[in-house]
């Protein structure tokens, strides 16, 4: 064996021993060092908290009460002469419709303030407003019904109808306590962000 051959094989075993010697390393001492060096620059989370000023800029309308009423309209139209009906000519409708109605405040124009000293809460509401009054379709009920082929009940007869059935529905709504049912969600809701803050005050609510 030449002195080449020789040299060129032992540069072989000793990569071979190098290889060897890496791999045993790594397979010892890989996981202590992964955990120091994650140990070392181990990550942190830091959650704060702070409590933000109490606004209600953001909510814009919001209806703290839904009603619903249910109004009976009767179209009765027919074509006279003299004030004197003249027969086949008379067509009469009567039926209802639910009334979906809810009523709020304009939250931009609620003003308060607050007395840290005497622990008080003083909130003012601006004047109650209609969000919305809506007929439901799905309730109609119809009692009767009887159309003349001389005397056609118009759209615009029959939309003039239903407007008034919505108004009618807000009159009896707002007779029976509807406003003072919206006060009170009002109130309840307002006192709910107050007491995220402040807990142990006193309120004293104004309604303008």
């Amino acid at each position: 064996m030449s002195k080449k051959q020789k040299k060129s094989n032992i540069k072989f075993y000793i990569k071979i021993v190098i290889y060897v010697a890496i791999l045993i390393a790594g397979t010892l001492f890989s996981k202590p060092i992964v955990h120091f060096f994650t140990q070392m620059f181990k990550a942190e989370t830091t959650i704060t908290q702070k409590v933000t000023k109490i606004g209600f800029e953001d909510i814009g309308e919001l209806a703290t009460e839904s009603a619903y009423v249910t109004t009976v309209s009767v179209t009765d139209k027919s074509r006279k002469i003299f004030d004197i009906t003249i027969p086949l000519t008379e067509s009469k409708m009567i039926y209802s419709y639910d009334s979906i109605i809810k009523a709020g405040y304009n939250f931009n124009d609620i003003k308060w303030n607050i007395d840290n000293e005497k622990k008080t809460i003083k909130v003012s509401f601006p004047k109650m407003i209609i969000i919305s009054n809506d007929l439901d379709e799905k309730s109609l009920k119809v009692y009767h019904e009887d159309e003349s082929i001389f005397t056609n009940v118009t759209m615009k007869e029959s939309n003039e109808a239903r407007i008034k059935m919505k108004q009618k529905a807000l009159k009896n709504a707002l007779a029976n306590g509807f406003e003072a049912r919206v006060r009170k969600n009002a109130e309840v809701i307002i006192k709910s962000f107050f007491k995220q803050q402040y807990k142990d005050y006193k309120y004293q609510i104004d309604w303008r």
